[in-house]
């Protein structure tokens, strides 16, 4: 078999998955165990074709079978630090699984090849969320009359913004956990690349800490303004994502947090939702706010169409046009 006709089958199958994962999710806000299984075992049976005849090695297969380990770790973390539900962290190690090898051309990590695809994923749906959060920002200046606004009131509720960003439950552990993983992410690109670390290096890695951090409390924020919804609460269903403003609002306090256990980016489940609702009635909280189903799965279709397209990471590419 032609390698260039193996891998355009592999990208096929990419394609005919993605599209009934999009679809699902779209439709049940779910991602399908079945297809995914399904895709895994086609694939796994293109590989055994290819290396019967001869247009994969054994060694090749070794680096894809590495990689797709390294791809289950990395999305366990991901699900684990509620970055993304557990279907997307599904859905992120087929793909690893299923991109050829060929795919990483101008970038390739020995161990991880597939950290490229999670940087492209990562990079297309944060600077889609920036852009849009960039937005919001410009319509509410533009909405600003700085000769009619009572600038003392303006400063008060700046200065309340701030706080209430700064202090609202778990903002400054959900900065650190950014900060870290981001920081884990650098490392495995800078040792990937096989590059030694300098002074230079070091400030990149903190630079891009702080950059992170920051995109990612600008993101919340806009979400928290802008991509919620206000339902009374007898219309809670699992599967959706509460919006918490702060810790002693009425509703989610420390201790009913603490009760109803930690909030998964699935969003809730069964009990948590029978949880919820018994408390709203007893203390008479008739409405809460949910964020609007926004599906992940075609953020890393797209991080996989430019991971194929640039042949590699979109910050080496961009890096690259740079010199």
């Amino acid at each position: 078999m032609n390698p260039v006709i193996f891998n355009a089958l592999f990208l096929a199958l990419i394609a005919v998955v993605g599209t009934v994962v999009i679809i699902g999710d779209l439709a049940r806000t779910k991602i399908s165990n079945v297809v995914l299984g399904g895709g895994f075992v086609a694939g796994l049976s293109l590989y055994v074709i290819a290396l019967a005849a001869g247009a994969v090695s054994v060694v090749s297969l070794g680096t894809v079978a590495v990689n797709t380990v390294c791809a289950l770790a990395v999305g366990y973390a991901f699900w684990a630090f509620n970055f993304w539900p557990a279907g997307d962290a599904k859905l992120f190690a087929l793909l690893a699984f299923l991109l050829p090898l060929d795919s990483y051309r101008n970038g390739f990590l020995s161990l991880f090849p597939s950290l490229a695809l999670l940087v492209n994923i990562f990079v297309c749906a944060y600077a889609y969320l920036i852009v849009r959060s960039f937005l919001y920002a410009v319509r509410r200046f533009f909405r600003w009359n700085p000769f009619v606004e009572n600038y003392t009131l303006l400063f008060q509720r700046f200065v309340f913004s701030v706080r209430k960003g700064l202090f609202r439950r778990g903002t400054i552990r959900v900065a650190l956990r950014n900060a870290l993983l981001m920081t884990g992410v650098l490392i495995l690109m800078r040792y990937g690349s096989g590059s030694d670390w300098s002074t230079e290096s070091v400030r990149v890695l903190f630079t891009g800490m702080v950059l992170w951090m920051a995109v990612s409390f600008s993101v919340r924020k806009y979400i928290a303004d802008k991509e919620t919804r206000t339902i009374p609460h007898e219309a809670l269903e699992a599967g959706m994502s509460p919006v918490i403003a702060l810790p002693e609002d009425g509703l989610f306090t420390k201790a009913f947090l603490r009760t109803i256990g930690p909030l998964r980016a699935e969003g809730f489940d069964e009990r948590q939702v029978g949880l919820v609702k018994d408390r709203a009635i007893s203390e008479h909280i008739p409405t809460l706010r949910v964020q609007r189903h926004t599906p992940f799965s075609p953020w890393i279709l797209i991080g996989a169409s430019v991971t194929v397209l640039l042949g590699g990471s979109l910050l080496r590419f961009l890096e690259r046009l740079s010199l």
